[in-house]
């Protein structure tokens, strides 16, 4: 009996792998590099290049976060960066799978949303970005997807870290760069917000992959001892928040077109108060 539920479970898992590595398409789907190599490469990139810090002349801002627009169709995509020219957001947040993974659809994408957007704009890579080698079509265009910026206001300044959980885990060398930010810098900032892809709680049964729980439990409590005010998630493709501890967990509306729920989130900062609302760009 042990003999045959053994053989069962051998099949259904190798049913599963088979399944994982190929697209709605049936097109085989290639994951080519680590998340430490994601993070080193990233690393690279952040040593060329600046941190950017965003000045804001009273205390108060605004960033509007989109993730899980899915490209194909940019429809939703269209009115999310019509909404942002016309409010003229402080920033704005690109919180994973912004495409299938595919070069045609980073093409679309970036035709939709040049480079010289005139809104700071911050890219992080999601679980389908990373489909068909896709990492190198994100990292050619946007460049690290582990970083951080800033944004000073007249009441004090906030820091953002963005990480890459585009893979289902952070990695060893992403986790001790996090740490180490955590807990030599957190200090120095009014507050802190964290915007990864992969969502940390699940209020809904879905086949959406997550973190591992010894991973999530580890992060819960990292976030927890350093005072994290905000962690910013999508992938659930349902917007949703959480308390828990000191922290508020939120996972904004998926972006993609056709979804009745197709929306973004506005992250709000009023007289040094922290706040946040989902807006359905179909309403």
């Amino acid at each position: 009996m042990e003999f045959l539920m053994n053989q069962r479970l051998l099949l259904m898992l190798a049913i599963t792998l088979l399944l994982s590595g190929c697209s709605k398409d049936n097109i085989p789907v290639y994951l080519s590099e680590s998340v430490d190599t994601r993070f080193t490469e990233s690393m690279n990139w952040n040593a060329n290049h600046p941190t950017n810090e965003i000045n804001v002349e009273s205390d108060d801002y605004t960033i509007f976060t989109m993730a899980d627009c899915h490209i194909g169709t940019t429809s939703n995509l269209d009115k999310f960066l019509n909404n942002a020219h016309s409010l003229k957001p402080t920033a704005i947040i690109i919180d994973g799978d912004l495409t299938g993974g595919l070069s045609e659809d980073y093409t679309v994408f970036e035709d939709h949303f040049p480079k010289d957007y005139v809104i700071p704009s911050f890219f992080l890579v999601g679980n389908h970005d990373l489909w068909y080698n896709g990492w190198s079509e994100f990292y050619k265009r946007f460049g690290s997807s582990s970083y951080t910026f800033t944004v000073r206001t007249s009441g004090g300044t906030d820091l953002f870290i963005c990480v890459d959980t585009g893979g289902n885990t952070l990695g060893k060398l992403q986790t001790e760069w996090l740490t180490q930010i955590l807990q030599s810098e957190r200090s120095a900032y009014r507050r802190c917000i964290i915007i990864t892809h992969i969502n940390l709680f699940r209020h809904r049964h879905t086949e959406s992959t997550n973190l591992v729980e010894e991973e999530l439990c580890s992060l819960l409590n990292l976030f927890t001892v350093n005072k994290v005010d905000m962690v910013i998630t999508g992938h659930d493709h349902n917007a949703y928040a959480e308390e828990f501890g000191v922290t508020t967990y939120i996972q904004v509306d998926a972006l993609e077109d056709g979804l009745s729920n197709a929306g973004y989130m506005k992250l709000e900062v009023k007289n040094g108060i922290l706040g946040y609302k989902f807006v359905n760009v179909n309403e």
